[in-house]
């Protein structure tokens, strides 16, 4: 899920800590999204899918 610039790791049982390298902001959000959406098990509001 996580591109090859990405690492993350649980530091606690509800804490998880991302690194994620993009060349700009859409890349970023492209690789973000995904993740975030596994995670809050929705999706994320309309305004961050740009």
């Amino acid at each position: 899920m996580l591109p090859i610039t990405a690492g993350a790791s649980m530091i606690a049982e509800d804490i998880l800590v991302m690194r994620l390298l993009a060349a700009d902001g859409y890349e970023m959000r492209r690789s973000l999204i995904p993740v975030l959406d596994y995670l809050s098990q929705s999706t994320l509001p309309l305004s961050w899918r740009l």
